[in-house]
């Protein structure tokens, strides 16, 4: 069967009309890229605009918790991380307090679990926390690193134990997640030498007994204690995510658009670029990424930054195999409050999507989750207060920001 192009507009037109499906679905471009091999391995080379352009969302509000609320269970200090359960309730991990708290669905108070301390169930500072395979909630301590895990009750299990370092030192942790049947893990391990000490970064692959499986990403440098210098970009920025079928995302570039899917056991299958220019920070933008590294020594340390900012800023996987993106420009140079890269299940970049709601990207923490997307709004100015302990330059006159948790709904069609 054959159709004009007339008759395929009018098929198009009366579609819409009668709500199946839509205009641009039937219409949509072409996607402009290509799909080479490089190294042996797949790599979907995108052109810098998307094949179906750019739609915007309103987000539905669903509940927020915290803020100026006097409810005692809204009371936050540094509102870090999130996880949903299967069953839709809502685990709030709060780094300050050293504790989470679960809330449902419609965002009512159910319990606390965990609290500060070095006992069974008990951490201090934890900055993520995580739905394991095993059915229990990790949480991250990040310096002494330890995974401690607690049923969905809140009572103690056992720690999720990694692998002991080889020839000693003092390991930190800085992210966690899990996949189906492995947990990911992100770890720096500190071993010092006479007069330096060697940062051992790793992001590694766990099966359920804590065995390494794979190795997703790595790196090592030396500083030395008598001319400690930092440097933003030789120093690295690493996002990834785990997807619920046991891939990770990863983009180990600062200035370079490319993210690699990975197996568990630690090889790349697919590679996935975008043609992309770097967005310039303006004075104001440097000196606040300067001031944003907290870093105490005995001697004072040499800070140097980029002129630009990360190229990417998060992953997120999506359940219908589709990765979802924030970037520099997406979250600056929206019309709301950020705007996604999307790729399908292929890797091929096929739209923009702008949403709208309360939120800012410079100061907050965002979590898509399903079909939410959660806003940890003032995260990034109540973590910095709760590293500094209060020894910057901050005006003891202003007062900061209660922090509180926006709950959106957010349509997965885009």
């Amino acid at each position: 069967m054959s159709f004009s192009a007339k008759t395929v507009l009018m098929i198009a037109i009366g579609a819409v009309l009668g709500g199946t499906m839509t205009l641009e679905t039937v219409l949509a471009a072409p996607w402009n890229g290509e799909v080479v091999t490089r190294d042996g391995v797949e790599t979907v080379v995108n052109p810098a605009e998307p094949a179906q352009g750019t739609s915007s969302i309103e987000l539905a509000e669903v509940w927020r918790l915290g803020g100026e609320s006097e409810a005692d269970e809204e009371f936050f200090g540094v509102i870090q991380d999130v996880a949903v359960d299967d069953d839709g309730n809502v685990y709030i991990l709060d780094a300050q307090l050293s504790e989470v708290r679960v809330f449902d669905a419609e965002g009512n108070y159910k319990h606390t679990m965990g609290r500060e301390g070095e006992g069974p169930g008990e951490f201090r500072r934890p900055m993520a926390i995580t739905l394991t395979p095993s059915g229990h909630l990790a949480v991250m301590q990040m310096a002494p690193g330890k995974i401690v895990r607690l049923t969905l009750d809140g009572d103690p299990a056992d720690d999720f134990l990694l692998p002991e370092l080889d020839g000693g030192g003092r390991r930190m942790l800085q992210g966690m997640g899990a996949t189906k049947d492995h947990m990911v893990v992100l770890g720096m391990d500190q071993q010092m030498g006479s007069g330096t000490v060697t940062l051992n970064t790793k992001l590694a692959t766990y099966d359920t007994e804590s065995n390494e499986s794979g190795e997703i990403f790595a790196s090592s440098r030396e500083i030395s204690f008598a001319s400690f210098e930092f440097d933003e970009v030789k120093s690295g920025r690493l996002e990834w995510a785990p997807t619920n079928d046991g891939y990770i995302f990863a983009s180990d570039g600062f200035d370079e658009y490319r993210i690699r899917r990975v197996r568990p056991d630690g090889t790349t299958d697919r590679v996935i670029e975008r043609k992309y220019e770097s967005l310039a920070r303006t004075d104001e933008e440097i000196e606040a990424a300067r001031s944003s590294f907290i870093i105490r020594g005995p001697v004072d340390p040499k800070i140097t930054v980029s002129n630009f900012h990360p190229d990417i800023s998060e992953l997120y996987p999506r359940e219908d195999g589709s990765l979802w993106v924030r970037t520099s420009r997406g979250d600056r140079e929206s019309d709301g409050m950020f705007t996604f890269d999307i790729f399908d299940a292929d890797g091929k970049f096929q739209k923009q999507l702008t949403v709208n709601g309360e939120g800012n990207s410079d100061d907050d923490g965002f979590r898509l989750i399903g079909d939410h997307l959660f806003v940890l709004r003032h995260q990034s100015s109540a973590r910095q207060s709760m590293f500094s302990a209060g020894g910057g330059e901050e005006d003891e006159d202003e007062e900061a920001e209660p922090m509180e948790v926006i709950c959106y709904k957010i349509s997965t069609e885009g």
